[in-house]
């Protein structure tokens, strides 16, 4: 069954059939994410539409990871709060 992963780090996507440890060729993170899309889906798209999932995908893993680092300050202060 072919999959398709996605970099982390700078977007690009990937097909494989068989691994789950998959390289980035692009920029060498060693632990790509698997997409959630189907192989089917994905090669039926133009490579724009691939490039806009791609930036839709980063996007939404930029604007996690800043409510990640948003919360933090909160969720130690609570816990402060509360050993005090």
């Amino acid at each position: 069954m072919m999959r398709v992963y996605i970099c982390p780090d700078c977007g690009w996507m990937r097909m494989v059939s068989r691994r789950k440890n998959v390289e980035c060729y692009k920029c060498g993170v060693q632990d790509m994410t698997l997409a959630k899309v189907d192989f089917a889906t994905y090669v039926s798209w133009s490579e724009k539409e691939r490039q806009e999932y791609s930036a839709a995908w980063m996007s939404l893993l930029s604007m996690s990871l800043q409510l990640i680092n948003w919360f933090s300050p909160l969720r130690i202060g609570i816990i402060r709060m509360t050993v005090v």
